[in-house]
């Protein structure tokens, strides 16, 4: 469905090239990083058969403001574009919405990738089964494509911590190993987010797991793994999810983990998270991170969107997640 052809009904609020588009019975309202354009009609706009005038008014109106207006397919599929292969240089960092990230991953060129034709960031992870981070060959063999958040800001222990993005897992084959000592079973493991100690001397602190075709909030102590949420059933994958994560950690009993899905809080959490004397730092990790090599599982893709993560309250994202970048997810 291009521009002309979109059917626009009375008073309805939609995302138009990365604007809040509201339109009513004589206005269109637009909203972009805190500016706002109205545009009146001396009649009620919504009444003609032909919306195309009232698009090109909109975007008439925006240029002259200075404000850029996307011309494609309102429905477009992603234009993947792969990222720059991490060699721990300033110019190879991934920014992902003023955060910086050093890739981690085989370095394939659908290892990571970002939509280039998005009005907001889009993120693709794949991995296939031998695909290991160079920089751990030899002494690890778990299978990754992550954006480490390590390159950026590192939060200092105690910290009151938020993130949030929406992700979906695309569809393909079920994540069930075809060698190695279980074959016919679940993923060993599978985290597709995680809040990781900085230093690595100590347990990942928080993730979100995805095992046995379900998704799951962990954390992890010195001596065990807490398993506080797991869905019921299944995911489906395709779905699209809105995470919001609310933590601090510092190895104490006032530690707590806020996490809320699709505007429902699934863990409300006080207590030990981490070591007890844990990493002085924290940060950030999306992506695909699964073990092991030699289980040999099926190719697995993840994508995720709005992605932004910091000290400043998130909660807003709970009942007001952005939308999807692009209609067409894959």
């Amino acid at each position: 469905m291009t521009q002309s052809e979109l059917v626009l009904p009375s008073h309805q609020k939609w995302m138009f090239a990365g604007f809040n588009y509201e339109h009513a019975e004589s206005y269109v309202r637009l909203t972009f990083s805190g500016k706002t354009i109205e545009i009146r009609f001396r009649k009620p706009a919504f009444n003609v058969r032909s919306p195309m005038k009232v698009h090109q008014s909109i975007r008439a109106v925006c240029f002259f403001s200075g404000l850029m207006v996307f011309n494609g397919p309102l429905n477009a599929a992603p234009l993947w574009k792969p990222v720059p292969h991490n060699d721990w240089n300033a110019s190879a960092f991934v920014t992902v919405n003023g955060a910086k990230y050093f890739a981690e991953s085989a370095e394939k060129p659908y290892s990571i990738q970002v939509a280039s034709n998005a009005a907001s960031d889009l993120t693709r992870f794949e991995v296939r089964n031998g695909e290991l981070w160079s920089e751990t060959l030899g002494g690890d063999d778990s299978e990754r494509a992550e954006l480490d958040g390590a390159a950026g800001t590192i939060y200092q222990k105690g910290t009151v911590v938020w993130a949030a993005y929406s992700f979906l897992v695309e569809p393909g084959a079920p994540q069930i190993s075809t060698a190695g000592g279980i074959p016919g079973h679940p993923a060993v493991w599978c985290t597709l987010a995680q809040f990781h100690g900085n230093g690595n001397a100590r347990p990942v602190p928080v993730g979100l797991s995805y095992r046995g075709g379900k998704l799951a909030i962990f954390t992890q102590t010195d001596t065990r793994q807490i398993n506080h949420w797991t869905e019921t059933t299944p995911e489906a994958p395709g779905t699209k999810h809105d995470v919001v994560w609310n933590l601090r950690v510092e190895g104490l009993s006032t530690d707590f983990l806020n996490v809320w899905l699709d505007g429902v809080q699934i863990v409300k959490f006080t207590g030990v998270i981490g070591s007890v004397t844990p990493d002085p730092g924290l940060y950030f990790k999306f992506g695909i991170y699964r073990g092991w090599q030699f289980e040999g599982y099926p190719p697995l893709a993840v994508q995720y969107a709005n992605v932004v993560q910091g000290t400043e309250s998130l909660k807003d994202r709970v009942a007001a997640p952005p939308a999807w970048p692009l209609a067409a997810a894959y």
